[in-house]
């Protein structure tokens, strides 16, 4: 509005100029009035042109409010879509990590746990293995004082007997003898004393069958050297000319074979019936001098076969009894120890066979030997359906004196 009555002004300053010039013309006032009325005109129309040019910006300025307007009421619905999108993602975001932190701590405790589990099972192992040791040493402990106290009773017979001798001998009793036998020797060696005065004789020992004198299968005492105590072992004979220490013998099936390897070391059942004289005896009979071995068997249909082998030898018991050494063989019951040779002894409870595919023969069969063979397997247990399993089984070692 200033700018207009500036230019006003100014142009009333050239019309009044022009006036003056006019005015010293004399002759330009009308004209000076024409030009000034057209001059007028000129700014009305351009008054008009501002006011129409003011109204068309004013109108497109609004024009362009009402579009952006119109633009952002259409854009907030896909603004608000946006906005509740990118809440449900964080949302879902927020979901995913707890998600993840729970599966997380739930492999951790899952981890943690069969680690534990692991480390329980390795305790137990080791509380197993500390137990089967001590039971191990225990048994072995048993065993050398269950000896002792044998070769401690047979010291003690073997005295008792000789002063028995003497008494005969020189027709009086010595001085105190009575009260001993009466008061400090037990009751199955009293019993023995008092009704077998002969028994020092019968129950002399031999450093094989071999060397004894009776031609009558039976129990006899061995001594297999000055340095051992004497135990007992059952002699045969007859077959094959006789002179066989018997380890073990099957002939009914009234003994179960089916042991542990503490029971198959140290023996079991009855000379006078079925029996194992035990790896022990039979290591330490075969280590100290050279033997044979005579295998009988016979099956369920009476059909009886042999082995004989002109060398035998097994191990001690830290070498798990193995089949240190087997002669040549002859026979009709097959060559089935051959393949045992340099094998391991084995049991239900300490498998030392190394055929893994076979699995554990031991305690398949419900018995103990080595482990391969028909026959091989002479402990396991008779049943008429194995035609191949013995009935009648006897395994002797000869003692071949050098």
């Amino acid at each position: 509005m200033c700018a207009r009555v500036w230019f006003v002004s100014g142009c009333f300053v050239v019309i009044w100029s022009a006036l003056a010039i006019s005015s010293s013309n004399g002759n330009g006032i009308e004209a000076l009035f024409n030009k000034l009325s057209f001059l007028e005109d000129k700014i009305l129309d351009i008054e008009q042109a501002a006011r129409v040019s003011e109204a068309k910006l004013k109108a497109h300025v609004e024009a362009k409010e009402e579009h952006r307007q119109a633009k952002l009421e259409a854009e907030e619905p896909e603004a608000n879509n946006l906005h509740a999108n990118m809440q449900d993602k964080l949302a879902e975001l927020e979901r995913g990590v707890k998600a993840n932190e729970i599966l997380l701590r739930q492999q951790l405790e899952q981890g943690l746990q069969a680690r534990m589990a692991d480390l329980q099972g390795m305790l137990d192992a080791i509380e197993r293995q500390m137990k089967t040791m001590e039971n191990t040493l225990q048994d072995k402990l048993f065993r050398v004082m269950d000896r002792i106290m044998t070769d401690n009773m047979y010291q003690l017979k073997e005295t008792l007997l000789g002063e028995v001798r003497k008494t005969k001998e020189n027709g009086v009793p010595i001085a105190g003898t009575s009260n001993i036998t009466v008061q400090s020797v037990p009751d199955a060696v009293k019993h023995e004393i008092e009704h077998n005065p002969s028994a020092d004789e019968s129950e002399a020992s031999y450093r094989s069958c071999k060397d004894a004198p009776s031609n009558v299968s039976g129990r006899n005492f061995m001594l297999l050297n000055a340095d051992t105590f004497p135990f007992e072992v059952y002699c045969e004979q007859i077959s094959f000319g006789g002179g066989w220490i018997v380890f073990q013998h099957r002939f009914n099936g009234q003994l179960d074979f089916y042991k542990n390897w503490t029971e198959y070391s140290d023996g079991f059942g009855d000379l006078e019936g079925e029996f194992w004289l035990g790896l022990d005896y039979l290591h330490r009979i075969t280590s100290l001098r050279p033997h044979e071995l005579l295998v009988e068997v016979k099956d369920f249909a009476g059909n009886y076969g042999y082995a004989l082998y002109d060398g035998f030898e097994i191990g001690s018991e830290e070498e798990q009894y193995v089949l240190k050494k087997l002669g040549k063989y002859q026979g009709t019951a097959g060559d089935s120890m051959s393949y045992n040779w340099g094998k391991k002894f084995s049991t239900a409870d300490s498998n030392n066979g190394d055929y893994s595919d076979f699995g554990n023969c031991a305690a398949d069969r419900q018995g103990a030997w080595w482990p391969l063979g028909p026959w091989a397997m002479a402990d396991g247990q008779l049943t008429a359906g194995r035609q191949t399993m013995a009935l009648f089984a006897r395994v002797r070692g000869n003692m071949c004196s050098t």
